[in-house]
């Protein structure tokens, strides 16, 4: 959310603003189908690329009409037209949206999370080809996400990888962008998303589980996969909910995120979870799970495509 410069009012902003110096050439971020392409009175000249996999890409504001036409295909570094001021603006930028399962998410975690980082520093292939080709490139070595405080918080390849196996295990088990970010706020508090093989008394793992508690063997709570099933319970889960995971608990889905987390763990420090919620949230995106999709859902935020 912000104050928006030419309407007044507080609005949601759903892209990222890039900037640079004459008139810079605009391409399309990876290939696909232009879906749309014209004159919008927020956007002013916009093009939007659908990339399949439910990912869309929208570049709004550029200077004159896109050299594209709608239904063309495009590929990865193809020419949309160059940035400009049209619409919505207080000086020439690029509109640049990510589009997922039709609403806006953080560009910039998505992005890093496929190898180009939205700070003109496009390295290999991306720069070769003169743009991200983010939704094919492979997978990251590092992110950095807003940590507790708002302090950069680096989340390194370890971590990442740890990240999608809980994700997978999330969505196997119907838990949902939701569940998965309330998994994540967990583990990052519980330890940092890496596999510990020690802990408090003898908690381990990614979710710090204690194996004297019925959490499975030490063996099994060492298993990302297993931690992860573990964490989230329901009808897959290996405990029969005894101890509960999370879908093992009534009302789970209306609570605060923290407070979920909380009901799992039955931790001595019960607001712990909270501070990690907005490095979650780019996580989950970063590695495919929707965490600005679960904020916006959780905060009552109207969701638009119309708000440059």
């Amino acid at each position: 959310m912000r104050f928006h410069p030419v309407l007044r009012i507080s609005k949601l902003h759903t892209g990222t603003d890039l900037v640079a110096s004459g008139d810079k050439k605009i391409v399309a971020a990876a290939a696909g189908t232009v879906v749309e392409r014209g004159f919008n009175t927020a956007y002013g000249n916009q093009v939007l690329i659908d990339h399949g996999s439910e990912i869309r890409t929208r570049y709004a504001h550029m200077a004159a009409p896109a050299r594209v036409r709608k239904g063309q295909t495009v590929g990865a570094g193809s020419p949309l037209g160059t940035m400009g001021a049209t619409g919505y603006v207080t000086g020439p930028h690029l509109h640049f949206e990510v589009i997922r399962r039709g609403s806006p998410i953080n560009a910039v975690p998505f992005m890093a999370a496929h190898g180009a980082q939205l700070n003109g520093k496009a390295s290999g292939k991306a720069a070769a080809n003169g743009a991200s080709s983010a939704v094919a490139s492979s997978a990251p070595t590092r992110i950095t996400a807003p940590g507790p405080g708002g302090r950069p918080f680096t989340v390194r390849s370890e971590q990442l990888e740890n990240a999608r196996q809980i994700a997978k295990v999330g969505r196997s088990a119907g838990a949902g962008s939701r569940g998965v970010v309330i998994a994540l706020m967990t583990s990052l508090q519980e330890s940092g998303l890496r596999n510990l093989d020690y802990g408090d008394r003898d908690s381990l793992g990614l979710f710090q589980q204690r194996p004297s508690a019925g959490w499975g063997s030490p063996a099994q709570v060492r298993n990302p996969a297993y931690a992860a099933r573990s964490f989230f319970g329901g009808p897959r889960g290996p405990h029969g909910g005894s101890p509960r995971g999370l879908l093992d608990i009534d009302g789970w889905k209306a609570m605060r995120l923290g407070d979920a987390a909380q009901s799992v763990q039955v931790s001595a420090f019960p607001r712990a979870y909270d501070r990690w919620e907005p490095a979650a949230r780019a996580i989950a995106d970063a590695v495919g799970a929707g965490g600005t999709e679960t904020c916006m859902a959780t905060a009552g935020e109207e969701r638009t495509t119309n708000a440059a």
